[in-house]
């Protein structure tokens, strides 16, 4: 089931703070993506995968910035 905010989820807080504590190991949002998306979480609008629109919208929500660019 869809819902409109990560807060709104099931397992909202725990992708919350798991997100957060690999976002200030350095690690580029879509590696934190595929890692919360391995671990069974979701993205508020996705049912199959955490977005890598979720995670920038948290980690710059919570002020961490990303120390470097990936060039992919």
């Amino acid at each position: 089931m869809k819902v409109n905010s990560v807060a709104k989820l099931t397992r909202g807080g725990e992708v919350r703070d798991r997100l957060l504590d690999l976002a200030r190991t350095g690690m580029p949002d879509d590696e934190i993506a595929t890692v919360l998306t391995g671990e069974g979480h979701r993205s508020p609008n996705c049912a199959e995968k955490v977005l890598l629109i979720t995670v920038q919208r948290i980690r710059l929500g919570a002020g961490i910035k990303m120390t470097a660019q990936r060039n992919q």
